[in-house]
C-alpha cells in the first residue's frame, strides 16, 4: 500500500507524519486490497482539514473531515475511511 501525503499552507511536521502512517497502515486490518491512499492536508482560518482517496480494485473511497487540532482531524479521517471500507467490503463479499 502506498501512502502520499499532501499539505498546504503549513509544513508537515514528523509526528504528524509518523502519525498518519500509523494510523493508515491499520486500515488493512479492514481490507488487504488497499492499493493507495493520498492524504491532503490543509489549514484554512482556524480549521484543519484532512482529505482521503482510498484506492481499492475498482474503486476509490474519499473521505473529509476538519475540526481545530489536526491530530483529532486525522482520528476523524480515519474512522470515516473504515466505515466506507467496512460498507464496501460488505458489498462486494
Amino acid at each position: 500500500m502506498q501512502i502520499q501525503i499532501s499539505v498546504r499552507h503549513f509544513t508537515l511536521t514528523d509526528s504528524l507524519r509518523d502519525k498518519i502512517h500509523e494510523k493508515l497502515e491499520k486500515l488493512t486490518r479492514y481490507n488487504q486490497m488497499i492499493i493507495r491512499i493520498h492524504v491532503t492536508l490543509e489549514i484554512e482560518r482556524q480549521l484543519n482539514k484532512a482529505t482521503a482517496r482510498l484506492t481499492l480494485p475498482g474503486k476509490d473511497l474519499l473521505a473529509e473531515a476538519s475540526t481545530t487540532d489536526m491530530y483529532v482531524t486525522i482520528d476523524d479521517l480515519v474512522k470515516r475511511l473504515v466505515r466506507q471500507i467496512r460498507k464496501y467490503k460488505s458489498m462486494h463479499h
